[in-house]
């Protein structure tokens, strides 16, 4: 079981935290489960930190550099369902000048389509009125 290393954790520190493991070993206890029960969040310190980091990934999607907002768009992506409150800045990205952050972008909103009407909505208008060619304006995307 690792008590952290240097210099994060004393020597003095260390020896602490092993003097109170062996105790609680001794006394039938389980150090190593009661470091993991410390760790495990609740429920809704779980979703407190999904949604902020949810909030803080869609502001991420008009940062300045692209490559924040390419892996912005990759995590949410991967959120599924409560992603669906990012709609709006995916939509906004698929308009990036960057042809990688409008592919994640487009893929986001591709795996929101199926819980959100607004995704699939945004996503089908931006391929009707992409400029696949030449020819193609949003007048005429024939």
């Amino acid at each position: 079981m690792g008590l952290g290393g240097w210099p994060l954790t004393s020597l003095a520190k260390a020896r602490e935290i092993a003097f109170e493991n062996r105790r609680l070993a001794r006394s039938g206890g389980n150090p190593l489960a009661e470091k993991r029960k410390a760790r495990t969040p609740t429920f809704e310190e779980a979703a407190e930190r999904t949604w902020d980091a949810l909030e803080a990934a869609t502001r991420c999607l008009r940062d300045e550099d692209y490559r924040v907002r390419r892996n912005a768009a990759i995590a949410l992506r991967h959120a599924a369902a409560p992603a669906a409150e990012t709609v709006p800045g995916l939509v906004e990205m698929l308009g990036d000048e960057n042809r990688y952050n409008r592919f994640y972008a487009a893929d986001g909103l591709r795996r929101l389509a199926s819980v959100s009407p607004e995704a699939e909505a945004g996503l089908m208008d931006h391929l009707f009125t992409s400029h696949w060619c030449p020819l193609t304006t949003p007048d005429n995307p024939y």
